[in-house]
């Protein structure tokens, strides 16, 4: 399934987006996030992804959001935010978009 997907991601454009379409909850982050729908649609970036390790991870994250319906609300924000920051470290490291100082909330 790994290499299946990786080699999806590297043919299909649009395959990313399509993979993390499955679901309202990531639907819906697409749609309200055009930064990550560009960085989804960018080929550079899907070429940094390719790795076994990193597709393992997004099927991992895939999944769970998939069984969303086995764990509450909060558990799924978390998941889907953890997701999202492997997107956001990722861009960063190849060079995407800076790095931005993260403060922690009062």
């Amino acid at each position: 399934m790994v290499q299946e997907t990786i080699r999806l991601m590297l043919v299909e454009p649009h395959y990313l987006i399509q993979f993390f379409s499955i679901t309202q909850r990531l639907r819906s982050v697409l749609d309200s996030n055009p930064q990550i729908r560009d960085l989804m649609d960018n080929p550079e970036f899907v070429h940094q992804l390719a790795t076994p390790e990193i597709v393992n991870a997004l099927l991992i994250y895939r999944s769970a959001l998939e069984d969303q319906l086995y764990f509450d609300e909060e558990t799924a924000e978390e998941i889907l935010q953890r997701l999202l920051d492997l997107f956001v470290e990722l861009a960063v490291r190849c060079g995407m978009i800076p790095a931005i100082a993260r403060t922690d909330p009062p």
